[in-house]
């Protein structure tokens, strides 16, 4: 729960639940498992703006950044619902479609390239067997 709502100084609003999605959304990017103890104080840490060490690595800039944004002391400064599923951590349909398109390019690429090797494996194999068969 945000640090407003424990303190009694605001009304739970979704600016709250942005808070606390920010925090599972820390939790799922750090670590499925833990104790209570160690998510508990992973949720008293990221109050205070301190997130995980794996989190402050470069890849993770901007999940960490959204994080930040989501877990400010003030409510009024969390970004809203559509606003997040706006921002660069979400791609648009069409932006996922593409993406798609292209994984499926290059996994159909390495495809093609497999059956060429298994041609070339098995005429090399049928080779062998016809030539140990004239031998024999």
């Amino acid at each position: 729960m945000s640090r407003d709502v424990l303190l009694k100084r605001s009304t739970p609003t979704v600016l709250c639940d942005i808070y606390s999605l920010g925090v599972i959304f820390c939790e799922l990017c750090h670590s499925l498992g833990g104790t209570w103890m160690e998510r508990n104080e992973m949720a008293c840490n990221i109050r205070k703006g301190i997130f995980p060490s794996k989190l402050k690595k470069p890849g993770w800039k901007k999940q960490r950044q959204t994080m930040k944004k989501m877990t400010q002391e003030q409510a009024s400064q969390r970004p809203s619902a559509n606003h997040m599923v706006q921002s660069a951590l979400f791609l648009t349909q069409e932006q996922e479609i593409e993406k798609l398109r292209k994984r499926v390019k290059v996994l159909l690429e390495m495809n093609n390239n497999l059956r060429r090797q298994l041609k070339k494996e098995s005429a090399h194999r049928n080779k062998i067997r016809l030539s140990a068969n004239g031998n024999a």
